[in-house]
C-alpha cells in the first residue's frame, strides 16, 4: 500500500520533503505519494513550488492535485483519514498512512550523489532560460525579510552577521561582485550600508530565484531553507558557502555540511 506525505511550507520545506519520500522508497522500497492539497489552506497558505523540477513531469502519479488527478491517491487518503491512520514526522515510515513533517536534515539528501536517480533537478529549458557563467569573486547573499521581521519562531539576522560573512573573503570587499537575493527590497535597502555595493535581483518565482541563487560559487546564507537548497544544488566547487549558526535556524536537525563556514 502507497505511503503518503502532506506537503507543506515553501520551497524549501517542500524540496525536504520529497526527499525524505525518496529516501524512504530507496530504503525501503515502498510507494511514496505526495499531497499537495492542504497548502493553500494552511494557516500560513502556500502555493505547489515544485512545478521547475524534473520530477515532477518525470513522476506526476506520485502527486495528488485537487480537481482530477491522481484518483488512487485521493481515495486512499480519505481511507486513512477515516481509520485515523495520520503520523507526525518519524525518521522511518512504520506503516501505510498520511505523514506529516519538515525532515530538515542532509541524512536524508544522500541520493543526490548517487548515479542512479537525480531526482531534484530543474527542468532542461527551465535552466537554460536562466544559465549564466559565474566568476569567483561572485558572491550570492540571501537575505530574509517579511514573515522573519514579525514570527518570533525566526530570528532575524542583522547586518552584523552578513559584515563578518565578507570578511572570509581575502581579496576584499571592494574585489567582490555582491548579488542579494530577497523577498523584502524595502528591508534589504535600509538594512545594508550606503557604502557597500550590490547588485539587488528582482524576484520572479521561487523557483527561478532557487535557480539563479544555486548557480552562484560563492555563498552567504540567510537562516531560511531556501538557503541551504541554494547552497545544496549547487555545481560549484572550491567556492564557500557561509551560514549562520544553528541557533538562528527554527530548524535543528543536520542541516549544515562538513565544509561550511559557519558564523555564531
Amino acid at each position: 500500500m502507497p505511503y503518503i506525505i502532506r506537503l507543506k511550507g515553501g520551497l524549501g520545506n517542500q524540496l525536504f520533503q520529497y526527499a525524505y519520500g525518496i529516501k524512504m522508497e530507496q530504503k525501503f522500497g515502498l510507494t511514496v505519494l505526495f499531497d499537495a492539497r492542504g497548502l493553500r489552506n494552511a494557516n500560513s497558505p502556500r502555493e505547489f513550488e515544485l512545478s521547475d523540477f524534473k520530477f515532477l513531469s518525470e513522476h506526476k502519479r506520485k502527486f495528488i492535485f485537487e480537481g482530477n488527478s491522481n484518483f488512487i491517491g485521493k481515495l486512499l487518503s480519505s481511507i486513512y483519514s477515516k481509520l485515523g491512520r495520520s503520523y507526525k514526522e518519524s525518521d522511518e515510515m512504520s506503516r501505510p498512512g498520511i505523514y506529516s513533517g519538515f525532515w530538515q536534515s542532509t541524512k536524508y539528501l544522500e541520493f543526490l550523489d548517487l548515479g542512479g536517480v537525480k531526482d531534484i533537478e530543474f527542468n532542461e529549458s527551465f535552466v537554460n532560460d536562466f544559465k549564466i557563467s559565474r566568476k569567483s569573486n561572485d558572491v550570492a547573499l540571501h537575505i530574509r525579510g517579511t514573515d522573519f521581521l514579525v514570527d518570533k519562531n525566526y530570528k532575524n539576522l542583522g547586518w552584523d552577521y552578513y559584515e563578518k560573512a565578507l570578511s572570509f573573503f581575502d581579496c576584499g570587499l571592494n574585489n567582490l561582485s555582491i548579488t542579494i537575493f530577497t523577498d523584502d527590497p524595502v528591508y534589504v535597502k535600509n538594512l545594508v550600508p550606503k557604502e557597500i555595493r550590490y547588485y539587488l535581483t528582482d524576484s520572479k518565482s521561487a523557483g527561478q530565484d532557487l535557480l539563479r541563487l544555486s548557480q552562484f560559487p560563492n555563498f552567504i546564507l540567510a537562516n531560511s531553507t531556501f538557503s541551504l537548497w541554494a547552497a545544496y544544488l549547487s555545481q560549484s566547487s572550491g567556492g564557500k558557502v557561509i551560514v549562520p549558526g544553528l541557533d538562528y535556524f527554527y530548524l535543528k536537525g543536520e542541516i549544515f555540511k562538513s565544509n561550511w563556514l559557519v558564523v555564531d
